[in-house]
């Protein structure tokens, strides 16, 4: 295994498994001597308030459009209700 940087990191293409894949015509530079820092913690890429601000936002809206059908549906049985009267 190694350590390789790429000049156009946009070539690479997505494997799954947080791995990707680089064409065999792609320029890398392999790193002879990496180095690996214990204790070191790789920065996260989500920002939490606003993921969970979205999800609130995602979770009214739901819950809006689920009362608004239950409305519509209860409008729809009270008319039947009053067409179907003598």
């Amino acid at each position: 295994m190694g350590v390789a940087q790429f000049a156009d990191p946009g070539l690479l293409t997505k494997t799954g498994d947080n791995r990707y894949a680089a064409p065999e015509d792609a320029e890398r530079v392999i790193e002879e001597l990496p180095q690996i820092k214990q204790g070191f913690l790789e920065s996260s890429n989500v920002r939490p308030m606003l993921e969970i601000t979205t999800m609130m936002e995602v979770s009214r809206a739901y819950a809006s459009v689920t009362r608004m059908i239950k409305d519509t549906d209860e409008l729809s049985r009270k008319a039947i209700d009053r067409l179907g009267r003598p």
